[in-house]
C-alpha cells in the first residue's frame, strides 16, 4: 500500500470510529465512546505520519531532480527515472 492509500484508508477508518463514538454517547456509553474515540486520534496521528512520509518523498525527489542525480527516459507514453 503507497502513502496515498494508506492516507486514504486511515481517513476513512478515523471518520467510521469518529461516528462509532458518537453512537456510543448518544446511548450512554460514555466510557466505550471515550475509548473509541481514543482509537480515532490513534488512527489521525498515523495519517498525520502518512501525510508527512509522502512530503518528505516529494521533497527528497525534487532535491535529486534538481541536483540532476536523475535522469528520465521516455519508455511508451510514461517516463521512467
Amino acid at each position: 500500500m503507497n502513502n496515498k492509500e494508506k492516507i486514504a484508508f486511515l481517513k476513512g477508518e478515523e471518520k467510521r470510529l469518529t461516528e462509532k463514538a458518537k453512537q456510543y454517547a448518544k446511548e450512554g456509553f460514555t466510557d466505550s465512546a471515550r475509548a473509541t474515540m481514543r482509537l480515532a486520534t490513534g488512527v489521525k496521528n498515523q495519517r498525520a505520519s502518512a501525510m508527512l512520509a509522502k512530503l518528505n518523498e516529494k521533497q527528497i525527489f525534487r532535491a535529486a531532480l534538481k541536483a540532476g542525480k536523475l535522469e528520465f527516459v521516455a519508455v511508451g507514453e510514461r517516463a521512467k527515472s
